[in-house]
């Protein structure tokens, strides 16, 4: 039976070898996957996953909240008291921008935090009602979501390539990276803005498969409501490739079909809250402001983004996906 089950996964990992990426048949899912489970190929997986867990939640309540992470716990901790985001408890103004995140009054309240997307301050003030307030439970939402992210990790890469040991080096990559550890640790939006991008990745590999399938728009939804930018580079990603790579070009209208649905889901919010969203768009007063706001940029992103990793990577992946 061991020699007829080995046989059976060569050749189906050298069938998904050939595959077009994301094209696989419909059939081909964890349940099928399960059904063949052995913990001989899973012991691998399930240990990068046990050393992903151990890093992100030990003592993960240890060390206090930091400013920007106590800021997404005094919303919460508003949200649990009011159901919105107030940046006044009675006692408190809660704002770092001079108020230009506030609006005077929203939906029955006065002076609601409207300048960032709200979801990861629902997702604390959800994990404060249930587990009572403390470090720990600000960031349980955002640990969550980055281990699930390093789990989405593999299977996108697995569905991207086809091949296993690529899904596991890259779910490896990703639990070795400091930078991940940290982010992925903080009661701020980055495990929730790791794990959505992915999700939305993987939707846009799907496009095509099923008339229906939702996970693109789910994905593009949930990382708006977390941070606007991403999601908007996100989406113009997908649809770069879309436009002008051939292996992906029948997803442009599949891409363009879901279009309406995001819009739908996220024009409500810029319209209610353009009024604080715009001071973080506001354009260039100069030219000459560009080469400031330009370092600035990069100098930020270097802390999480390895731009010569890129440089070197980004030839290789695109040459590994022309036809």
């Amino acid at each position: 039976r061991r020699a007829a089950f080995a046989r059976e996964a060569v050749a189906e990992r050298g069938a998904a070898a050939t595959w077009p990426c994301g094209s696989r048949p419909l059939g081909w899912n964890l349940v099928e996957a399960g059904a063949r489970f052995d913990w001989r190929w899973s012991a691998p997986r399930l240990a990068v996953l046990a050393v992903a867990a151990h890093l992100i939640f030990f003592d993960l309540g240890g060390p206090w909240l930091w400013e920007d992470e106590g800021d997404t716990a005094a919303f919460a901790r508003n949200i649990v008291a009011t159901g919105l985001p107030t940046a006044w408890d009675g006692r408190t103004f809660l704002d770092g921008d001079y108020g230009m995140r506030v609006v005077p009054r929203l939906f029955g309240h006065d002076l609601v935090m409207v300048g960032t997307p709200w979801l990861p301050f629902y997702a604390t003030a959800a994990s404060f009602a249930l587990f009572g307030e403390s470090n720990a439970a600000a960031r349980l939402p955002f640990a969550i979501a980055s281990l699930a992210a390093v789990a989405l990790l593999y299977l996108f890469v697995l569905r991207a390539t086809g091949d296993t040991r690529a899904a596991l080096a890259a779910a490896i990559l990703l639990v070795a990276s400091t930078q991940f550890l940290l982010y992925a640790r903080e009661a701020r939006s980055y495990g929730f803005n790791i794990f959505f991008t992915l999700l939305l990745l993987w939707g846009f590999l799907r496009l095509g498969e099923r008339r229906r399938d939702p996970w693109l728009v789910i994905a593009a939804v949930l990382l708006f409501h977390t941070q606007i930018l991403p999601a908007v580079i996100a989406l113009v990603a997908c649809a770069g490739l879309a436009l002008f790579h051939p292996r992906f070009r029948s997803r442009l209208q599949p891409l363009l079909w879901r279009a309406p649905w995001v819009l739908a889901a996220t024009l409500p919010w810029m319209l209610v809250t353009w009024s604080a969203t715009q001071t973080n768009w506001s354009p260039l007063a100069s030219w000459l402001d560009l080469p400031g706001r330009v370092a600035q940029l990069a100098v930020e992103t270097m802390v999480a983004v390895p731009w010569l990793g890129w440089a070197v990577a980004i030839p290789i992946f695109w040459r590994r996906f022309t036809p």
